[in-house]
């Protein structure tokens, strides 16, 4: 093996460390075909590769030895037309049962059955008589198949990741808008402690005096606070406050004073 397919190979298994496989040659082949001469052509063509051949005859044969234990083998090499059942239904069953990578072989080069093949699941589709160099790049279909296993554990842990992060953002947005709410609540109670120091000279004042200075209380109608709670919503509840709502109602009349003390009756 030359100097460059060593450093791949080692890429390849240092970016999958969940591959048994330890090596190409040390790759576990099921190789099916009720073509018995073609079988042990295959077969010898794999031994040369330093591959661990187990043959069988059918695809009902192939079944039990996979059902029964499927982590004996990393790849199944079967031929497309068998005898005992459709090679693309042997396709469908290993890929739901087992998600085994599956390589088939036949003598029909139509560009249809080809494409049926790989619709159907083939991580490739080698036309009889079949090629030594083929063969001899069967393994990297099981780290293919493997790496992208592991991408997609990848994917969904950060996904997972990211859920959580939401969620605790939405936390500590609510936990902030909580402080807030009491800030301004604190704050209003603070006024009307000092309004009621100051309400002996503001009786002392003229009637005239005292009906210009009184401002008109603002009645909040269940549509204004429709509009109220659409705007909170709008805005979010980190920047929902009085003056940012102030602007997003846009309504005549509405001020800051009026959005504080209806914050604070919710």
């Amino acid at each position: 093996m030359t100097g460059g397919a060593s450093e791949a190979r080692e890429s390849s298994m240092s970016a999958t460390s969940a591959v048994r496989l330890q090596s190409p040659e040390g790759l576990r082949v099921l190789a099916v075909d009720d073509d018995q001469t073609c079988l042990h052509v295959v077969g010898r063509m794999l031994e040369r590769c330093m591959y661990q051949v187990t043959k069988c005859r059918n695809g009902k044969e192939a079944l039990l030895l996979l059902r029964d234990d499927s982590s004996r083998f990393d790849i199944v090499l079967s031929d497309l037309h068998l005898s005992d059942i459709n090679g693309l239904k042997l396709l469908e069953i290993i890929a739901f049962e087992m998600d085994m990578p599956v390589v088939v072989m036949s003598s029909d080069d139509k560009r249809e059955t080809i494409m049926k093949g790989v619709i159907h699941g083939a991580r490739d589709y080698m036309v009889k008589p079949v090629r030594m160099d083929a063969i001899e790049l069967l393994w990297q279909h099981v780290i293919r198949k493997r790496r992208n296993d592991q991408l997609k554990e990848m994917e969904q842990a950060m996904e997972d990741k990211l859920v959580v992060v939401e969620e605790e953002e939405e936390g500590e947005e609510s936990r902030s808008m909580k402080k807030k709410m009491k800030k301004r609540k604190d704050k209003k109670e603070d006024q009307d402690d000092e309004g009621g120091e100051s309400s002996d000279h503001m009786n002392t004042a003229s009637p005239a005096s005292a009906s210009a200075v009184k401002k008109p209380r603002m009645v909040w109608t269940p549509a204004l606070h429709q509009q109220f709670e659409a705007a909170v919503n709008q805005l979010g509840y980190s920047r929902a406050v009085p003056k940012n709502i102030v602007q997003q109602m846009n309504l005549p009349g509405l001020t800051r004073e009026n959005v504080a003390s209806h914050l604070q009756a919710q």
